[in-house]
């Protein structure tokens, strides 16, 4: 279609002349397009800035919820008989009771117990128990063993480590 055109259509008008340009066009497009540079730099710097301050406040919130709360020090269990067996007991309060971290060992060389297995019983306020899970244990080897229950801390009246046969190891 353009090619059945006539070239004069193409020519450009005589009033179209080239006009010469205002002296002041070029600064003032200098000085729009530094005006626009500062406004993305400003805009740039702030989104950074924002981002900054939304990741430290993620990490201060974060963090602390991950980690548990404080951690609190773990306290020797008394013996009941005499057992080889030596542990250690940290109780944690949660929002749905109380979360246990059971540390427990008995040492390499010594003669071993009549049994490997070992659980753990929380007996209640109430008068109630509560199994709380089991494991194994071997000569000169410690067992980290993490439980909980629903009681507070105040309605344990004790945690006993005892033997499939329900004899106490400890308190």
């Amino acid at each position: 279609m353009l090619a059945g055109l006539d070239e004069s259509v193409f020519a450009a008008p005589p009033e179209a002349a080239a006009t010469g340009v205002p002296d002041t066009l070029l600064p003032r497009l200098l000085q729009a397009a530094g005006r626009e540079r500062a406004r993305r730099r400003r805009l740039t710097t702030g989104l950074a800035l924002l981002a900054v301050a939304c990741a430290i406040v993620l990490i201060v919130i974060v963090l602390p919820s991950s980690s548990g709360g404080p951690k609190l020090a773990p306290r020797a269990m008394a013996v009941l008989v005499a057992t080889p067996v030596d542990a250690t007991i940290a109780l944690q309060p949660r929002s749905w009771g109380t979360e246990i971290h059971l540390t427990c060992w008995y040492p390499r060389g010594i003669a071993e117990p009549r049994s490997d297995r070992y659980e753990l019983v929380a007996h209640g306020t109430d008068g109630a128990t509560y199994d709380l899970g089991s494991w194994r244990l071997a000569p000169g080897r410690k067992v980290i063993f993490t439980s909980g229950t629903v009681l507070t801390e105040t309605q344990i009246k004790n945690l006993q480590i005892t033997q499939p046969t329900g004899a106490p190891s400890s308190p």
